[in-house]
């Protein structure tokens, strides 16, 4: 039940970069972030409007003018926390005053472009009220839309995306359709299923969905600027579904399914496991979706969210070295130890490299961060996949100190 309810929260949180947001404005709190933008090189545009909520109607053709301000990324990274609302807006690249209607009505539209000429620039956009001309607590409506040059909603941080994920789906989608092709010659020779190839290619099943779901709602979000929930969604659960499949994988066959016994892992143990860490994965996304247009974020993995990821992560890790760990302490022939050893390390690089992806993206520019992160995580996914379709179907190593061949009743012995 709380798996659903959960499921429902994240589809009700996903949502484009057209931006419609609720401030409350306080006495001590009355310089707001509202929301950021990438701009490409060229000129791109925006357009916002604000209202009061909770209202009465004395207030009727009455005003209070607030400020508008937009902050270029070079002037946002320096620290602005020891300044006041009227020191912090002239450090503003362009500032608006904004006529709030106080009797709940839209003020009018403020229209403007930003240029930039040598690079990409993140633009962020912040509401004020310096001279608390509003009421302590007044909450103000706002929705603002931002486009890149040719009426473009995608921010510069998610253009060239749907690059990667068309070129890297080709590439999944052929490499899924090789592993099928290999199971089912395998099976029509040996009579037998290899339950670890059906395994791998669920994970890339669901991966290359994944990419084919994402490539579409950032089509939908060029044109509109919100994308579609829905897609949001089941992108995040595709990915999730993938990332768990080849996670279990790994670690079953750290604990030695397949090397040491044929028999899969008690289920009473693993199922339990799986789904709280399932859980705990939707609880983290539900949570990152809420800080989605935080001036801090780029990547699902930045912020108090993409810690708890991280952590999650290494959590996995420590149980797949545990493994692996006890799995050497069984293991007394040398070619089962040379393969365990090999499994291991390239194991350790597929769940380290989240990690590392995150602290390598430090170094980079704002707006490429996020496109590192992704296209870097894909990359390795791939390569993981790669690494376990060949020891998985071919008769190298694995396939010399495997005991598949007693997975299934009736399956054909073999002898090397």
């Amino acid at each position: 039940m709380k798996v659903q309810i959960l499921l429902f929260i994240l589809f009700l949180l996903a949502q484009g970069k057209y931006i419609r947001t609720t401030l409350t404005m306080t006495r001590n709190n009355n310089w707001q972030y509202v929301s950021k933008f990438g701009m490409d090189i060229g000129v791109g545009d925006f357009s916002m409007k604000a209202r009061l909520l909770r209202v009465t109607k004395e207030f009727e053709g009455k005003k209070h003018n607030l400020q508008f301000s937009i902050f270029i990324d070079e002037e946002w990274e320096q620290d602005l926390s020891s300044l006041s609302c009227t020191e912090k807006n002239k450090r503003a690249k362009l500032t608006y005053d904004l006529a709030l209607p106080l009797d709940g009505q839209f003020s009018g539209d403020i229209v403007g472009e930003l240029s930039q000429s040598v690079r990409p620039h993140v633009w962020y956009f912040v509401i004020s009220d310096c001279n608390n001309l509003l009421n302590d607590h007044a909450r103000v409506k706002v929705e603002i839309t931002m486009r890149n040059e040719g009426r473009n909603h995608l921010s510069v941080e998610q253009m060239g995306l749907k690059s990667i994920y068309l070129v890297l789906a080709v590439i999944f989608l052929l490499g899924l359709g090789a592993n099928i092709l290999k199971l089912i010659k395998y099976f029509r020779k040996e009579e037998e299923v290899q339950l670890t190839m059906v395994w791998l290619n669920m994970a890339i099943f669901f991966q290359f969905l994944s990419m084919i779901v994402s490539y579409f709602n950032l089509t939908i979000y060029e044109s509109n600027g919100r994308g579609l929930g829905a897609l949001d969604f089941i992108e995040q659960a595709l990915i999730l579904v993938s990332q768990l499949t080849i996670t279990c994988l790994l670690i079953i066959i750290a604990e030695g399914w397949t090397i040491q016994y044929s028999d899969f892992p008690n289920a009473d143990i693993y199922i339990p496991i799986i789904l709280i860490v399932t859980f705990l994965h939707l609880v983290v996304l539900g949570l990152g979706k809420i800080s989605d247009d935080s001036s801090y974020k780029f990547s699902e993995y930045e912020g108090i969210a993409g810690l708890a990821l991280i952590i999650l992560r290494f959590c996995m890790f420590g149980w797949f070295l545990y493994n692996a760990k006890y799995l050497f302490s069984l293991t007394k022939a040398q070619k089962s130890i040379q393969f365990i050893y090999k499994f291991t390390v390239a194991s350790s690089v597929y769940f380290l490299s989240m990690p590392i992806l995150v602290i390598a993206s430090k170094f980079f520019a704002l707006y490429v961060r996020g496109k590192f992160i992704i296209g870097g995580t894909l990359f390795m996914q791939m390569a993981t996949f790669l690494f376990l379709s060949i020891i998985f179907s071919t008769k190298g190593e694995y396939y010399r100190i495997s005991s598949m061949s007693a997975v299934l009743p009736g399956a054909k012995i073999h002898s090397y």
